[in-house]
This record gives C-alpha cells, sequence and structure tokens, in this order.
C-alpha cells in the first residue's frame, strides 16, 4: 500500500512539473514572439539555451525551438545549445541511434524526427543500486535529483 502511495506522489509531482514546464514553454515562446528585432539577435542565444534548461525530460519540437531562437534553422540551433549546456550537465538528445539508446536507457521519452529532450544527468554513484542510467563515453550517468551538483558530461553524438 505504501509503494502504491509513494509511485501516486511521485506520478503527481512529475504531472505537476511537466505542467511547469509547459508554462514556462508558453511564456518563452511568448518573450520571445514579442522581442524587439533589434536586441532580438544579442538575445536568442540565452533563451534558447533557457528553453532546455527548463522544459526537460519532455519532447522538443522544432517549433518550439524555432519560436523561441525566432529563426527557422531550429537543427542548428539546437546543436548549439547542446554545445553550450554540457557544461551544466545538460544533455540534449535528438533522433539518431545512439541518442534516442541513451534516451531509452535513461528512462525518457525517445525524440522523433523533429524533436529532441534535454535532461540534467550527474554520475552515477557506485553505491546507487538502482534506477536507470546510460553509459557515455564509458561512464555511468542517471537522470539528476534534487541537491546534485552541476558536473560537464561528454557529449553524446
Amino acid at each position: 500500500m505504501r509503494r502504491r502511495q509513494e509511485e501516486q506522489k511521485r506520478v503527481a509531482e512529475e504531472a505537476r512539473l511537466a505542467a511547469q514546464a509547459e508554462i514556462e514553454r508558453v511564456r518563452l515562446e511568448e518573450e520571445a514572439r514579442l522581442a524587439p528585432a533589434d536586441d532580438a539577435s544579442a538575445r536568442h542565444p540565452q533563451r534558447r539555451n533557457n528553453l532546455f534548461r527548463v522544459v526537460q525530460r519532455r519532447l522538443i519540437d522544432r517549433g518550439a525551438v524555432s519560436a523561441v531562437a525566432m529563426t527557422q534553422d531550429s537543427a542548428k540551433r539546437v546543436r548549439q545549445a547542446r554545445r553550450d549546456l554540457l557544461a551544466e550537465g545538460i544533455l540534449i538528445l535528438g533522433p539518431n541511434d545512439n541518442q534516442r539508446r541513451v534516451s531509452a536507457a535513461l528512462g525518457l521519452p525517445q525524440p522523433g524526427p523533429g524533436q529532441w529532450i534535454s535532461v540534467s544527468v550527474t554520475h552515477r554513484r557506485p553505491d546507487e543500486a538502482e534506477g536507470p542510467f546510460a553509459e557515455i563515453k564509458g561512464e555511468q550517468w542517471r537522470v539528476t535529483t534534487p541537491g546534485d551538483p552541476d558536473e560537464a558530461v561528454p557529449a553524446v553524438l
């Protein structure tokens, strides 16, 4: 019975976080839409990166990236964000086979064409026996939990 209650709490918390992320995504898109054209080029990298910082563990499509980054070249913007966020421990995974493998190993939805998913990860400690993890360049990584430090993660190509 207790496990069921814990599972219900976990599911409710995930739903709450997903709703917050969706609200933030809409806010970011609206901010991008209303930004003055003359400062858009200076500010779009921060908005682009914030999209992947805020909307994690959920599929993000090219339309959202284009709206936030104020450009039609969403794949290029994602590649830039991917490089920018590695130092913060944030992976941006796309539809290629290796990235889908990592996404599945971490228990996340697998992106299809024109989709990406971002997730904060940290090294899996030897004392952690349970929970999903992915092997990236010979090291084991898991999804972060509150209180985990940010640490640079290698790129998943």
